[in-house]
């Protein structure tokens, strides 16, 4: 055989060769225990292989071989889909072993990577805030049925960043009416921020609008009422001072009105 012939058959001869390997490789995948290939499996996933990873944790769960490891299985198999970005599939995977296995040890984490999951599905503020809700509802119910979890900081830490993303679609919407002249409509978004995430920096700004807001309608008393609230519960905020002056002026037109319904009545 000639060198140029050997040349032209060598890239054949290479790839039936990795063929006779990969066809090894499978039949002795083929008789892995499940013990054997969960370990398997988990090696390509700390190295990050994801994909190849989840085959194989899928052949532990669709399969029924693993049976004793399935739970683990199961677990690894939504990690897999989370580390691929494809968090909706993953979210339905951590569920799906929370309520099959609610008595394994991959619970708690489980039902805290769901709230991970929906968290990275939550978009910005201006959009619609659906994967926020399923993010916020997921922690807490992992906070209430594991409130010793080590993990229990991360999920407060992420559900007051939700709550906070919240807030301030519910602030931008009041004020979006508040300019618009709807101050009615802004009262309303100003109050549910004041209500629903009084604990939250977005408080202090939808109080302060609130009084502004009930001064342009002439409800001075509520006013004067907004304002000295806002004093009580935020003496260190940067917004004191505006505050304080608009009081004032709220306190003063107050007097003028209360004044003029005295000059009304007698007449």
């Amino acid at each position: 055989m000639s060198r140029r012939s050997l040349w032209v058959l060598l890239p054949v001869l290479l790839l039936l060769a990795f063929a006779s390997i990969q066809c090894s490789n499978n039949k002795l995948r083929a008789k892995m225990t499940a013990e054997e290939r969960l370990q398997h499996a988990k090696e390509l996933y700390n190295k990050h292989h994801y994909l190849d990873a989840k085959t194989e944790f899928q052949v532990l769960v669709v399969s029924g071989q693993g049976s004793a490891v399935a739970d683990e299985a199961q677990y690894y198999l939504a990690q897999c889909y989370y580390h691929l970005k494809d968090y909706v599939t993953a979210a339905a995977e951590f569920q799906r072993l929370v309520r099959m296995y609610p008595s394994s040890q991959w619970v708690d984490d489980a039902q805290y990577m769901i709230g991970m999951c929906y968290y990275k599905l939550s978009p910005p503020p201006g959009l619609d805030q659906e994967f926020t809700l399923k993010a916020i509802d997921a922690f807490q119910r992992f906070l209430e049925d594991f409130p010793t979890s080590d993990l229990r900081p991360e999920a407060e830490k992420r559900m007051a960043e939700l709550r906070n993303k919240l807030a301030e679609k519910e602030w931008k919407n009041g004020e979006l009416y508040r300019k618009m002249g709807y101050y009615e409509s802004a009262l309303i978004y100003y109050e549910s921020v004041l209500t629903d995430y009084y604990d939250t920096p977005w408080a202090e700004r939808a109080l302060f609008q609130k009084g502004r807001v009930l001064e342009k309608l002439k409800r001075y008393a509520d006013a004067v009422e907004a304002y000295q609230e806002f004093v009580r519960r935020f003496p260190k905020s940067k917004l004191l001072p505006k505050v304080r002056q608009q009081l004032a002026k709220a306190r003063e037109k107050l007097g003028k009105q209360q004044a003029t319904a005295l000059g009304d009545q007698g007449k």
